[in-house]
């Protein structure tokens, strides 16, 4: 067994390691007695043990949907992630691992059905929420704060959809708050970074939640500044935020808030002189896109304009 544990934490040397990591993972599953370990260790608080099972969870929730149903399926195993979701320190590494495997589990719907008819996962994840609330009016909050405050609200939203979730109505208000938040100028580029890719996960053309986002004040402003100082070689940022614009455009009531005027379409490749067209990144026709006007930046004049 503990040959096996050794092997799943080698799977970043190639091809080979992860292959031979990945049968690993699954050995571990196939074991009756491993799971019930792994739970006993969350329990011993006070002590690593803790982490390490945390962190083991979380390669095993990696391992796909059979997987993740596995590990959410084992009676007491989300309980007990659960109590390491405590909001005394965001930064912890085992809050961290028991939160990513809560992140994990909640990407697969049979994994996250269990999840979303425990209520002491709703709990674990509203006091990580509540906490990264309390530090919204700091400036200091770190990349890992800021990480794991996104996390919890992507993760309550993803439960939030489905029945049996056990989150009061005056307390969801939180899951948008918080990442929202997190974009305010007055926080540094790596916390904007992680909130800017919880909220693009969060939100779909159409979604109840684009509005719910775009009625946080400043989040528009927030977003479209952005857009225009995030660091040009960001592909990826900036395409979560022209994701986040496109979707507030097939929002009627988001769209005049917009302030619509001008040309431009404002991907890190159109400054680099690359125009890599926004309307054509995301596979739909909005014409509306290059009409967002953002002060001092020159438009891209591309298939955008057309």
């Amino acid at each position: 067994m503990h040959d096996l544990l050794d092997m799943t934490m080698h799977d970043g040397e190639g091809p080979a390691a992860a292959a031979q990591a990945e049968a690993a993972r699954l050995a571990i599953l196939q074991q009756p007695s491993a799971l019930p370990a792994l739970r006993q260790l969350l329990l011993m608080h006070g002590t690593a043990l803790p982490d390490l099972a945390a962190t083991l969870l979380l390669l095993l929730a990696a391992a796909g949907e059979q997987a993740a149903q596995q590990v959410a399926a084992q009676p007491g195993m989300l309980p007990a992630l659960a109590r390491l979701l405590q909001p005394s320190s965001l930064d912890s590494l085992d809050h961290n691992y028991a939160l990513e495997t809560c992140f994990r589990l909640s990407q697969h719907s049979a994994a996250a059905q269990r999840m979303a008819a425990e209520p002491a996962v709703a709990a674990g994840l509203l006091r990580v929420l509540h906490a990264g609330s309390a530090q919204l009016s700091r400036s200091d909050i770190s990349r890992a704060g800021a990480a794991t405050a996104s996390r919890a609200a992507v993760t309550l939203h993803r439960l939030a959809a489905l029945p049996g979730i056990t989150v009061a109505a005056e307390q969801q208000p939180s899951i948008i708050a918080v990442p929202a938040g997190l974009l305010s100028s007055s926080h540094s580029w790596e916390a904007q970074r992680v909130a800017l890719e919880a909220v693009a996960d969060m939100v779909q053309p159409g979604d109840l939640a684009v509005g719910q986002f775009a009625a946080q004040p400043g989040f528009i402003q927030d977003v479209l500044q952005l857009l225009a100082t995030m660091p040009a070689a960001d592909d990826v940022s900036a395409a979560r935020a022209i994701h986040l614009v496109v979707c507030m455009l097939a929002d009627g009531s988001c769209r005049a808030a917009l302030h619509l005027g001008g040309r431009g379409c404002y991907t890190a490749g159109c400054r680099q002189g690359r125009c890599r067209c926004c309307c054509q990144d995301h596979q739909v026709q909005w014409r509306g896109l290059a009409d967002v006007a953002l002060p001092g930046r020159q438009g891209c004049l591309g298939a955008c304009a057309r």
